[in-house]
């Protein structure tokens, strides 16, 4: 119920709006400051003709502003309800709509912050980003002209987003969010941290997540392994080649590292740069050296796709491709030698591989995105990358660095709202500001026990135009 309390030294006339007895604006509250008409006789002199004219021109005013100030009041012991907020979506109601001008000041709030929204008496705006869902009854105050005034007034927030089950017995499905933690990986002074989270827009469909990942360690190395992969939108089952090319990458490495001396044909390649500093035959040495091991990756990866499309087609799921689980893939190898952090990154489609040295003000974007023939086409993994001569080769990285504060490997539901550009992909000072951001709001320390929960929690943040899912490793 709307409550009003009089001022104790208002002795103005009172007039009923809706039922509230309220003092009527229009009535001068000192009769005094009255200035009446003042005749413009003949006899006066200019002087005093002008000083006339300013005092009727000043009650003009006077009346039109009160006249003013007695609509807003009636607008406002009308008013039942703020505008619509939207969750997560920044909010902003200017109270001039309902408070007189001179009164902005004197408003106070009962119950905004729960919801996230704040006044500033500066502006006279409600402004801020809701965070629950719902219908609110918020409490506001303000005096004018000596009285004080209490209103309640629903506040409605929704959700553009609604967030439905896929449904039972869909082929393949996964888990809405997904994400793992190794710290202190391999007794080194790094740490790994994944997380991938179904968006919006799967979400409002009731489709699975597209998105996968891994992290790992591989055993006996000292080799850090980190992975993202993004199912194509167009393929029916780009959600199972996602994860089949991350559990591809990881079994593929875990074996073929453990069966070879790749550290130790590393270290030749380093030493050789070391006394030589040619860096064009040592970058392209580690090349040679690790492209049959993504070459092994990739087909491994097919050949998991193709004993799908036989198991599928036994399980009356009809005719299957290759097409149909096509995947992005991005993949990152860390290890540290005397000379410093190699990393060894391997790409194919779009998204991002990041490196980030914050304390000395230097990025690096370790990967090229791929674009198709048309706006928002990528690559995906496919047996032309094994067939084509040299692309396999030409989309390894190389990277050897004294130290390091984040590698960040990210797809394109992540890049897009952040970077928003490939121009800005390869601006140093957006990864800087990025990382700067990231690292606010999540912990990336191997003793926070809350990391994987405060990634997964980032991972929701909203950004309008990008409700893809979004999935990031970091290696720390």
């Amino acid at each position: 119920m709307d409550e009003v309390r009089s001022g104790s030294g208002s002795q103005a006339e009172a007039c009923p709006i809706n039922n509230v007895s309220v003092s009527d604006p229009s009535v001068a509250a000192d009769s005094s400051e009255a200035v009446a008409a003042v005749p413009l006789h003949a006899g006066l002199s200019p002087a005093e003709l002008r000083k006339a004219s300013a005092q009727q021109a000043q009650t003009r005013k006077r009346d039109d502003e009160e006249n003013d100030n007695g609509e807003r009041l009636s607008r406002f012991f009308m008013f039942n309800a703020f505008d619509r907020a939207i969750v997560n979506v920044s909010y902003s109601f200017d109270m001039r709509k309902v408070v007189p001008e001179s009164a902005l000041a004197t408003v106070s709030f009962i119950g905004l912050d729960t919801l996230g929204l704040s006044y500033s008496a500066d502006t006279g705006l409600l402004s801020g980003v809701p965070k629950r869902l719902g219908k609110f009854t918020v409490t506001f105050n303000f005096s004018f002209r000596g009285q004080a005034f209490t209103r309640n007034a629903e506040l409605s927030s929704v959700s553009l987003w609604t967030d439905n089950p896929v449904p039972p017995g869909t082929p393949f499905m996964k888990p809405d969010e997904d994400s793992a933690f190794i710290a202190g990986a391999g007794g080194s002074l790094l740490s790994l941290v994944g997380a991938s989270r179904r968006g919006r827009s799967h979400a409002q469909d009731g489709r699975p997540r597209d998105d996968d990942f891994c992290i790992d360690c591989i055993p006996g190395t000292g080799w850090l392994l980190a992975a993202v992969a993004d199912g194509a939108g167009s393929s029916r089952f780009s959600r199972r080649g996602s994860k089949l090319a991350a559990d591809a990458v990881r079994k593929c490495f875990r074996e073929s590292f453990s069966a070879q001396d790749v550290s130790g044909m590393v270290d030749a390649l380093l030493r050789s740069y070391t006394q030589s500093g040619d860096e064009e035959s040592f970058t392209s040495g580690l090349r040679g050296l690790f492209a049959p091991f993504f070459s092994g990756a990739v087909r491994s990866y097919l050949e998991r796709t193709d004993r799908e499309i036989e198991s599928g087609a036994a399980a009356g799921l009809g005719e299957m491709r290759r097409e149909d689980f096509y995947t992005t893939f991005l993949c990152s190898l860390v290890r540290k030698f005397a000379q410093g952090w190699l990393i060894v990154s391997f790409s194919v489609g779009d998204g991002a591989i990041g490196l980030v040295d914050a304390s000395r003000g230097i990025s690096a974007l370790l990967n090229k995105p791929d674009e198709g023939q048309y706006f928002g086409e990528t690559m995906f993994l496919s047996e032309n990358i094994l067939t084509e001569p040299g692309e396999v080769s030409s989309r390894i990285n190389i990277k050897l660095v004294d130290r390091f504060d984040v590698l960040l490997l990210m797809t394109d539901g992540v890049t897009d709202p952040v970077f928003s550009s490939d121009r800005n992909l390869n601006d140093m000072r957006c990864w800087l500001d990025f990382w700067n951001s990231l690292s606010q709001s999540v912990v990336f320390s191997r003793i926070n026990a809350e990391l994987e929960r405060q990634l997964l929690s980032w991972l929701g943040f909203w950004s309008r135009g990008n409700h893809d899912d979004r999935t990031l490793a970091a290696v720390f």
